[in-house]
């Protein structure tokens, strides 16, 4: 069973924000805080995690990179049970 998105993000926002790493930290707020009300909101937060991982991978430490898969992979999942899976013609 996977952790809960918030208690995930919460743990690398900390851990970005300790360190100050403001480059990741910009990509991830990107795509946070929210609501996680609308499938528009999840695809924003699977899309700022998606720019982490590709961009700004290389900024993070091992344990914050395996934070933002955790996180890319409950959001990603929650879109696909939804049905709106990214990039898709729902999307």
């Amino acid at each position: 069973m996977s952790r809960d998105i918030g208690a995930v993000i919460q743990e690398l926002t900390n851990s970005l924000c300790d360190r100050r790493a403001l480059g990741p930290l910009k990509y991830l707020l990107a795509g946070w805080p929210t609501m996680m009300a609308t499938s528009d909101e999840w695809h924003a937060l699977w899309s700022a995690l998606r720019d982490l991982r590709g961009v700004a991978a290389h900024d993070l430490t091992d344990e914050e990179g395996a934070l933002v898969d955790e996180a890319y992979r409950i959001v990603d999942r929650s879109i696909r049970t939804a049905g709106q899976v990214p990039g898709g013609p729902s999307a």
